[in-house]
């Protein structure tokens, strides 16, 4: 019995780090570009293969966790994502958020702020269709299911309300692109 529970604690202990997408180098340009002046804490609340890829769960782990992050690696490889100040919650509608911002990881040089307008930075759902959008277009928005299908969306950006998406695509596909996602995390951010 004794050698079962140790087995499980090693198990668990190689389970969470085997899932895990954001790396050390990771959180490092997260809290330049977020917060440069003081340090972060990345504190894991939502990993989707591990805690299942469901709506009512994120939500359940995620509401109001205050400011966050989400880090999405695509089927291709690539890794992105999305800082926000505000809340996610399960009510549906936009948010503004001013401090929003979309990111890619993978190449380390892709940071998308809002334009001058922020009304529509944040689309919470209410029901299981998608996890969550940002920009009124589809400039980053994780559809339900997501680990099955292939129906994400990042960089379609015609709206005023938009990221930067005309001269930084989060996926370099142009005028938008569709994606199936690998995994996707949330961190709630706190500040040291």
């Amino acid at each position: 019995e004794q050698k079962n529970l140790e087995l499980e604690k090693k198990f668990r202990k190689i389970e969470k780090y085997c899932f895990k997408i954001l790396k050390k180098e990771d959180k490092k340009t997260l809290n330049g570009w977020i917060s440069p002046n003081k340090k972060i804490k990345f504190v894991l609340k939502y990993n989707a293969k591990r805690d299942g890829c469901d709506t009512d769960i994120f939500h359940e782990k995620c509401d109001n966790l205050g400011q966050s992050v989400i880090i999405c690696k695509t089927s291709s490889g690539t890794t992105i994502g999305a800082y926000m100040s505000i809340n996610i919650e399960k009510k549906k509608g936009f948010k503004s958020d001013p401090n929003a911002f979309l990111f890619n990881l993978s190449n380390k040089i892709i940071k998308k702020n809002l334009k001058q307008k922020y009304e529509k930075a944040i689309y919470n759902y209410d029901d299981n269709s998608n996890f969550i959008k940002f920009g009124e277009c589809d400039c980053f928005r994780l559809a339900g299911n997501c680990l099955f299908n292939k129906n994400s969306y990042a960089d379609i950006c015609h709206c005023s309300t938009n990221f930067d998406c005309q001269s930084k695509n989060l996926l370099n596909g142009g005028n938008g692109e569709q994606f199936k996602v690998d995994n996707f995390e949330v961190y709630q951010i706190l500040l040291k």
